[in-house]
């Protein structure tokens, strides 16, 4: 019987047990500490008797990877895999899975609020009511000291680095309220972005015209640092900065200095570069800053789906089936793959 191990689970959501029983696996549930804090050891040791590995924040290294000769194939629970050595999998014949098509509503949903509350300058507005200022009589002090200016949504830009599914997702729902929306992203066609209505521009021009900057790009060698203090530099000082993706792909001492010398007007953060904070953070003590505990993805119907289709992903390829292809993160591993396993079938879905 093969073993599939999930590192991270939550009792109440279904990880695909019955589907995976019926491609001939057992599910078990080792709990492992995601992130640093877990070592390499724990996650081998958990891993000894795997043939698939269901992970979140797990970090496998080559060291982890090249240690567990019967592993398959490992299924991350989300979309962002950057703690995982997809060269050492895919050199080892081991496939990778994400689920790319979980929570585009929710993260999108999350950088368009992000995008409204500090347009419409929702947090002074919220405290200053909490402090007793209301606006009357007209012209009150609340309008002279905290709110103004406000400008209209409408007409403004909004620039997306990054054009893959959650992008596209917010583009359509940013230009419902009649923002203007250009992209950069060099793996896109530019056919699509023309269908989509939406301008295809290099980086620093977007910088440079947009009223809102929001990021949309996986973590990687390439993209980490991405945005620092050169780029910073080229956003107008009304402009906004939403971070949805990863915290590390900005430079985030770069941007404290920017927010605190008003050389950007703010900005609207899902995640930081070190995870959980530490509570004396110097973006907490900002007030052009709003921050949320990553929570972007968050809803009922997102949690199941992130949950399951890892599990399917197993059992299929435990049953003798290809994952889906979008969901494969390395295809390059197929034909180490089948040298080491056998002939494989695609999945019907």
């Amino acid at each position: 019987m093969f073993k599939v191990v999930s590192l991270k689970f939550a009792p109440e959501f279904d990880q695909g047990e019955e589907v995976i029983k019926a491609a001939g696996g057992e599910l078990v549930r080792i709990p492992c500490q995601a992130g640093p804090q877990s070592s390499e050891e724990e996650i081998i040791a958990a891993l000894s008797e795997a043939d698939v590995a269901i992970t979140m924040l797990q970090p496998f290294t080559r060291r982890v990877i090249e240690s567990l000769p019967r592993l398959r194939a490992i299924c991350v629970t989300g979309i962002g895999y950057d703690w995982i050595d997809v060269d050492a999998a895919t050199e080892n014949g081991v496939l990778v899975t994400n689920v790319p098509d979980f929570c585009l509503d929710e993260v999108a949903d999350h950088a368009l609020m992000l995008i409204l509350a500090l347009a419409r300058k929702v947090i002074p507005g919220r405290q200053a009511v909490k402090d007793g200022w209301w606006d009357t009589p007209y012209p009150a002090k609340i309008h002279q000291q905290v709110l103004r200016p406000i400008n209209r949504l409408r007409g403004q830009s909004l620039g997306l680095i990054g054009f893959g599914n959650i992008a596209r997702n917010l583009a359509g729902k940013a230009q419902a309220l009649g923002l203007k929306v250009m992209a950069h992203d060099t793996f896109q066609p530019p056919d699509l972005f023309r269908q989509l209505g939406v301008v295809q521009v290099e980086l620093d021009h977007l910088l440079k015209a947009s009223d809102f900057v929001s990021l949309h790009v996986p973590l990687n060698q390439k993209t980490r640092h991405l945005l620092g203090a050169a780029g910073l530099a080229l956003m107008k000082p009304t402009a906004f900065l939403i971070n949805t993706a990863r915290g590390p792909v900005v430079e985030e001492e770069a941007l404290c200095l920017a927010l605190k010398e008003k050389r950007i007007a703010g900005a609207g953060l899902d995640v930081l570069e070190l995870e959980p904070p530490r509570p004396d953070h110097p973006l907490f003590g900002l007030d052009n800053v709003i921050v949320t505990p990553h929570m972007g993805y968050l809803s009922l119907e997102a949690e199941k789906e992130g949950w399951l289709k890892p599990g399917l992903e197993a059992a299929w390829i435990i049953g003798g089936c290809w994952p889906r292809s979008i969901a494969l993160v390395n295809p390059r591993a197929k034909d180490l793959y089948l040298q080491r396993w056998g002939p494989m079938r695609e999945a019907e879905t």
